[in-house]
């Protein structure tokens, strides 16, 4: 099935953590594992490993990408009061 990944926006500096290693985006660029972005011109893919973290930052923001469990389902529902 898919998984997570990371959208990296041209320009974009950050790092991808895995268990206790560290690679920088342009050390996964120069490897070859980003893949270009088929809906934002420009922008990379890096599909995360399990247990990875991955820090984009871009344009003064820092976005963090990691896979997470699920939710739990609230019990009862949603009830609105009008």
């Amino acid at each position: 099935g898919a998984g997570v990944a990371a959208v990296i926006p041209q320009g974009a500096t950050g790092q991808v953590i895995v268990g206790d290693q560290t690679m920088s985006i342009e050390d996964l660029r120069s490897q070859g594992k980003l893949t270009a972005s088929g809906e934002a011109p420009g922008a990379e893919i890096y599909g995360l490993p399990q247990g990875a973290t991955c820090k984009v930052k871009h344009n003064g923001f820092t976005f963090v990408t990691k896979q997470v469990q699920a939710g739990k389902k609230i019990a009862g529902g949603m009830k609105i009061d009008w």
